[in-house]
């Protein structure tokens, strides 16, 4: 991996509660075997009165902010 992009800005968003990043440049990314060999994570949270529909939020906001984080590769 050369860069990441998009790292901080997900990581300020006010719904992510935690953003982790487990590599460098220069690090070789292998491919992901479980939940343990990810690269990177974050964790998002919504407040609704409607559980079922905060899960539908809270899904769509996971896709469109893991869609903001590119890692450049070599």
């Amino acid at each position: 991996m050369t860069t990441v992009h998009g790292r901080g800005r997900v990581a300020e968003h006010p719904a992510v509660r935690a953003a982790d990043l487990t590599v460098s440049p220069g690090d070789v990314i292998a491919p992901v075997k479980n939940s343990f060999t990810r690269s990177a994570v974050f964790v998002t949270t919504v407040d609704g009165p409607d559980p079922v529909q905060a899960v539908h939020e809270v899904d769509e906001l996971a896709i469109a902010l893991a869609s903001q984080v590119v890692f450049e590769v070599t």
